[in-house]
This record gives structure tokens, sequence and C-alpha cells, in this order.
């Protein structure tokens, strides 16, 4: 939601434009496309696997073996 905000305030901030002038579209598609991104960043980023591992899978447990 930050990255939304940021970015619309950005994108109408601008061009120094008047409320009721704002390309709102624009705006909010840029906006939401920001947010998008800011959200596969955060999954991308979010640790899986073992730690300190090139796999992104961990080991199967051998209970029994």
């Amino acid at each position: 939601m930050r990255t939304f905000l940021q970015t619309l305030v950005a994108v109408l901030g601008a061009g120094g434009i008047g409320l009721l002038d704002a390309p709102w579209v624009t705006a909010l598609s840029t906006s939401g496309m920001a947010a998008l991104l800011s959200v596969l960043n955060a999954v991308v980023a979010a640790p899986i696997g073992t730690p300190n591992s090139p796999s992104v899978l961990r080991p199967r447990s051998r209970v029994g073996v």
C-alpha cells in the first residue's frame, strides 16, 4: 500500500497539475504496477530452502533410515 501511494503522489505531483486536471488513469495504472512489482519483490526476497545451500528445496527427512 505504501508503494502504491508513494507512486501515486509522485505521478500526480510530477506535473504540478491541479487535482481535477490530473491524469488519474495513468497515475492509478502506474501506481498499481509499482505495487505489483513491490509484492513480487517481497516474494522473491523471502527466505526459502535451507540456509547456506544453493538449493531452494529443503531436504526430505529420512525417518527410519
